[in-house]
């Protein structure tokens, strides 16, 4: 396990990716997936599944009977597909290459975010293709959830909370049990995880109560330039020499 410090530094990383992720829809995985990484890699990718595991259980429990079920089958057999794609490219990575894949994959799935149109069309290939490129993401990185909100960005709001706290509760399951089958997954992730989630749900509470004073644009920009500042170490943190 991490030493005290070492974990008040992550909680909070994850506390301030939580209220983001509830004022702006991205936050959590862009912010402190990066940050939990660099204070100690040992964590990743299960101790921050955990907490997106946990994190969307609250919005499930609310908002279930809203989400969009037939059309979350598409996405989440896409995201089989990437999960079970990348749980194998990690087995054969080495610390060091996978703090370079996963400082690349937060600045692609940022830039996504930056340039992409503010929705996609929600069709089968869509959903699916969202749902593919979620599995690699989350299983690498934790990064299971922008594309998705893209795709359901024009829908009410209990049809977006739910479809995506349905798609990232179990999603982030399929992405542990694929991980832990090819034997990455250990205790220290599991119980830091766990250790996490109470910084995940204060971010929770907090985020309904500013949720109103985090919609500007250049809120959703800060998230994505701390995302990618973040990446940035952990690339160069990478590097030889």
């Amino acid at each position: 396990m991490p030493d005290l410090i070492v974990l008040v530094l992550a909680g909070l990383a994850v506390f301030a990716g939580a209220v983001l992720q509830g004022g702006t829809g991205i936050g959590l995985a862009l912010v402190a997936t990066p940050i939990v990484q660099l204070l100690h890699p040992a964590l990743m990718p299960g101790a921050m599944l955990v907490v997106a595991c946990g994190l969307a259980l609250l919005t499930v429990a609310a908002e279930a009977r809203h989400a969009d079920w037939p059309g979350l089958g598409w996405a989440l057999g896409g995201r089989l597909v990437g999960t079970a794609a990348s749980a194998g490219v990690i087995a054969l990575t080495s610390v060091r290459g996978l703090n370079l894949f996963n400082g690349s994959v937060v600045l692609l799935v940022a830039a996504v975010v930056a340039i992409a149109p503010s929705w996609l069309p929600r069709n089968r290939l869509t959903l699916a293709g969202s749902g593919m490129f979620a599995g690699v993401a989350a299983t690498t990185a934790a990064i299971g959830g922008p594309l998705i909100a893209l795709v359901y960005r024009r829908s009410p709001g209990p049809t977006m909370r739910g479809s995506l706290g349905a798609f990232t509760t179990v999603g982030s399951l399929l992405s542990l049990l694929c991980v832990a089958l090819v034997g990455l997954l250990s205790w220290v992730q599991i119980l830091g995880g766990l250790a996490l989630l109470p910084f995940a749900g204060a971010g929770f509470v907090v985020a309904e109560r500013v949720r109103r004073h985090l919609k500007g644009r250049w809120i959703r920009g800060a998230v994505l330039v701390l995302a990618v500042l973040a990446a940035l170490s952990l690339i160069l943190r990478s590097l030889p020499g």
